[in-house]
């Protein structure tokens, strides 16, 4: 009994305590409710501001700031010079080039020959034939030698000087070489040209001018006095804008594009074909890191660094201490020349 009697006030107490406890967590003073709860939603409002802020940033500043940043490859060695900011690239490519994007994104070129040589629009059988150059060009004996080590030794893109590679664009020069090994491995000549003929009856079928362009032109022509017929295979090949028929169309009239050759201390064969090639690029077609533009320019001028063509050439020129004006003026011409589609500003003349 004596036991009972004093626990009595120890049970009162504890009784007391119960209440007030009680009582603290209804008005909101335990540390673990309301106090927290509040923290919790500052600090989440907090964050929320923040992330939207740093959203913003990102966007804002990413194209200029990240992107040669991150990976740590573009313009971060020690001593290099930073290239010069591209012309800005369309947002969004038309649907026919962003195909042509994603089938050049893969590494199996000859597998690529036969989806397009087939297909049904008039852009991928012209590229299929672009295709065809391009892996007979490099399966050549010397050009497998020359891979190994990254290609042959680049031209520069000043007259009459070698060019002068660096670490990182060396090391892209071998990832170029690499890739067009692989992705050309299974090509043959034989069913390349079958593929070529295919794609060519494709064409012919759709009315395009393509196979009057292999047939009257060429590096031969007189360009300062084409019969009519010739002059309108060069009219109508513009008049078509399909981009791989226009580039296959600049490698039959390279001739008239260097013989209006604007100056500078280029060298005429860069000007004739970088400049050609970046004029259609402002036209829309494909030219990114995965384009057979930039890597023919990779591969024979050096002109690996950047993510699409234009980033590449003016980082050589930057590396070949070269002004950029005479190009560009040379690009708008072409772009002129294509738009309007008048040859006479190629300086092509009829008899």
């Amino acid at each position: 009994m004596k036991r009972i009697y004093l626990l009595i006030p120890l049970v009162a107490l504890l009784a007391l305590a119960g209440w007030y406890w009680r009582d603290s967590i209804m008005a909101g003073d335990w540390p673990g409710s309301s106090a927290a709860a509040s923290r919790a939603k500052a600090s989440a409002s907090s964050a929320a501001a923040q992330g939207s802020a740093s959203e913003s940033r990102i966007i804002v500043q990413a194209p200029v700031e990240l992107s040669g940043r991150q990976g740590g490859s573009a313009g971060s060695a020690a001593g290099e010079l930073a290239p010069p900011l591209p012309p800005p690239v369309p947002e969004k490519l038309p649907p026919e080039q962003s195909r042509i994007a994603e089938l050049l994104s893969r590494r199996n070129l000859a597998r690529t020959i036969a989806e397009t040589a087939n297909a049904d629009d008039a852009q991928l059988n012209a590229l299929s034939l672009l295709l065809v150059d391009f892996c007979i060009a490099h399966t050549t004996v010397a050009a497998k030698a020359q891979a190994n080590v990254g290609g042959p030794p680049p031209n520069s893109l000043r007259a009459k000087t070698p060019a002068t590679g660096n670490d990182a664009t060396d090391s892209r020069r071998l990832e170029n070489a690499r890739w067009i090994t692989e992705s050309c491995k299974d090509f043959n000549e034989g069913s390349g040209q079958s593929y070529a003929d295919a794609a060519l009856t494709r064409l012919n079928a759709k009315g395009s001018n393509t196979g009057a362009v292999f047939s009257q032109l060429g590096p031969q022509v007189d360009y300062k006095a084409l019969s009519p017929a010739q002059y309108s295979v060069v009219t109508d090949a513009m008049n078509e804008k399909n981009m791989a028929l226009l580039e296959l169309l600049g490698a039959q009239i390279a001739p008239a594009l260097a013989g209006v050759y604007v100056g500078g201390n280029t060298s005429d064969a860069a000007a004739t074909s970088l400049a050609w090639q970046l004029a259609l690029c402002q036209l829309g077609a494909y030219c990114g890191r995965d384009s057979l533009a930039l890597r023919d320019a990779c591969w024979k001028f050096g002109a690996c660094a950047g993510d699409d063509l234009a980033g590449a050439v003016q980082s050589a020129m930057v590396r070949d201490g070269l002004s950029s004006n005479a190009l560009d003026q040379q690009v708008r011409l072409f772009v002129k020349a294509i738009n309007t589609r008048d040859p006479e500003v190629l300086g092509i003349r009829r008899k």
